[in-house]
C-alpha cells in the first residue's frame, strides 16, 4: 500500500471513529495511533519529496509582459 493511500485511510478512520461505537478509551487510543502514524508517513514523505531535489512550496511566478507584434 503506498503511503498516499495509508494516509487516505487513516484519515477515514479519523473521520469515522467518533461514529464506530467503541467505548471513550478505545476510540482516544486509535485516533492516537492513526495521528502518529499520519505523523510518522508525512515525514517520511516530505524527507523522500527533499531528497529527490522536489522543492516544496517554492514555485515561482513571472508575469508575462505584453510585447507588440513584431512588424515585418
Amino acid at each position: 500500500m503506498s503511503k498516499e493511500t495509508s494516509v487516505i485511510l487513516l484519515g477515514l478512520l479519523v473521520f469515522l471513529m467518533p461514529l464506530s461505537g467503541f467505548p471513550g478509551a478505545w476510540r482516544t487510543f486509535f485516533i492516537m495511533a492513526a495521528g502518529l502514524a499520519l505523523v510518522i508517513i508525512g515525514f517520511f514523505m516530505r524527507s523522500r519529496a527533499l531528497g529527490s531535489g522536489e522543492r516544496l512550496g517554492a514555485d515561482s511566478f513571472v508575469e508575462n509582459i505584453h510585447q507588440p507584434p513584431a512588424e515585418h
